[in-house]
């Protein structure tokens, strides 16, 4: 997290030095526009111009600030409606096949695994490679791998 926010603390530095760097170049052509009496306007005026446009320097790095940080929030807005309306919905917890369990299954507790092979997403190289394990009822059991540990207690 912190290296995230210091590379958007960073960039938001840098488009601030680039917006000041050009409100200061059209401060610089409205200042010889006004000295060089290129527009018949008072010297008050020639002021009022020359503060408004150094004031909107530092109103246009914070518009943009806040913008850049709104859509940054909003990107979590984004990650939940594709969960709520993206994602393909599961199938029904109980269903009418014929291959139901009995209702008093499992009445032992017992695990038994013969020959599994196992990876986490499709595309990926398979990390349990024919793996065979009877788990007796009431056994402890811990699995350690990538991303964790289990304890499964049968």
């Amino acid at each position: 997290m912190n290296e995230s926010y210091f590379l958007t603390n960073s960039l938001q530095r840098l488009f601030a030095v680039f917006l000041h760097l050009c409100v200061g170049a059209t401060n610089l052509i409205i200042n010889i526009l006004c000295v060089s009496r290129v527009f018949p306007i008072s010297a008050a005026a020639s002021g009022l111009i020359i503060s408004y446009v150094a004031s909107c320097s530092i109103m246009v790095t914070t518009c943009t600030k806040a913008l850049g940080q709104l859509e940054q929030l909003l990107s979590s807005v984004e990650r939940v409606c594709e969960y709520a309306f993206d994602i393909p919905q599961e199938a029904q917890y109980h269903s009418d096949d014929v291959n139901r369990p009995p209702d008093n299954w499992p009445d032992k507790g017992g695990v038994n695994f013969t020959d599994v092979s196992l990876r986490y997403r499709e595309g990926l190289p398979l990390v349990l490679k024919g793996i065979s394990i009877d788990i007796k009822p009431g056994e402890k059991i811990g699995i350690c791998g990538r991303t964790g540990a289990e304890n499964w207690i049968t």
